[in-house]
């Protein structure tokens, strides 16, 4: 999506490592809102809604990733931080 690229911009990427809790309580809360917006698209019969439910959720979804490679990044040893994202990875699957 192209709001995911405008999110993660290099300045963009700046503020989300320098305030990671924001951002990430940010891009959950968009996440929930999303969500929301998608149902009441569907109960309202807006196509209008269900767009602004997508824009959110992308945003939403650039945040959350942008934040989750600062975290990982934090508790990953020196130069093994793929080793440490392949096991989150796969936690999320199982």
């Amino acid at each position: 999506h192209k709001v995911s690229m405008l999110c993660t911009t290099p300045r963009a990427t700046l503020w989300f490592s320098a305030y990671v809790k924001v951002f990430r309580t940010l891009g959950g809360t968009l996440e929930a809102i999303s969500v929301l917006a998608e149902i009441l698209a569907f109960q309202a019969n807006s196509i209008f809604i269900l767009l602004a439910a997508g824009i959110l959720g992308a945003m939403a979804s650039a945040m959350n990733d942008a934040t989750r490679a600062c975290i990982l990044q934090h508790f990953s040893k020196e130069k093994n931080n793929h080793d440490v994202t392949l096991k989150e990875n796969n936690q999320d699957s199982a």
